[in-house]
């Protein structure tokens, strides 16, 4: 009984563990994702500050 417990204490921290990373792995993929579009708009910004002059 123990040890049976032991395993699923063990198990519950590692699907806790999965669900963290599964979850900073998604917000560091909506950051990376906010970063190309600024920086898209930064280009596309620059590219009619230059077609200006």
């Amino acid at each position: 009984m123990f040890d049976n417990s032991r395993v699923l204490v063990a198990e519950s921290i590692v699907m806790l563990l999965k669900k963290i990373v599964f979850i900073d792995i998604i917000n560091s993929l909506s950051l990376f994702k906010k970063i190309i579009y600024l920086s898209e708009g930064m280009i596309w910004k620059l590219r009619i500050y230059v077609l200006i002059l």
